[in-house]
C-alpha cells in the first residue's frame, strides 16, 4: 500500500488447496491494511467459480478499472470492489483488532 493491487481468487472444487474462503478472507485483511493507510480503494478483489488456472470473463471489467486508474496517464478507475461469486467470508473470527488510522509520510 498505497499502490494498486489487484487480486483474483483461482480456486477450483477439484483442488482441496485452493480454498476460496482463505482467499476472501486474506484479501479483507489486506484491505483493513490499505484502509489503515487511507487507500481502501486501492485494492480490489475477484472471486469467480471455474477451473483452476483459467482466466474468467467476470475478471476483465475489474482489471480494465484497475489498469485505468494505476497505469493509465488519467489515473482514474473505479477500484477498490470486492465481490466473489462464491461464499463472501467474514474474516472476523481471524481479525481480533480494529483497524487503526495511520498516518504519516509513505
Amino acid at each position: 500500500a498505497p499502490r494498486g493491487l489487484y487480486v483474483v481468487a483461482n480456486p477450483s472444487a477439484n483442488y482441496a488447496g485452493l480454498n476460496a474462503a482463505a482467499t476472501n478472507a486474506t484479501a479483507k485483511a489486506g484491505k483493513e491494511i490499505y484502509k489503515a493507510l487511507g487507500y481502501e480503494e486501492n485494492i480490489t478483489f475477484v472471486g469467480a467459480s471455474g477451473s483452476h488456472c483459467q482466466w474468467r470473463a467476470g475478471y476483465n471489467a475489474q482489471l480494465q478499472e484497475n489498469v485505468n486508474k494505476f497505469l493509465k496517464p488519467n489515473g482514474s478507475g473505479n477500484t477498490g470492489v470486492f465481490t466473489t461469486d462464491r461464499a463472501d467470508t467474514d474474516p472476523s473470527q481471524w481479525i481480533d483488532w480494529t483497524t487503526p488510522t495511520l498516518s504519516g509520510e509513505l
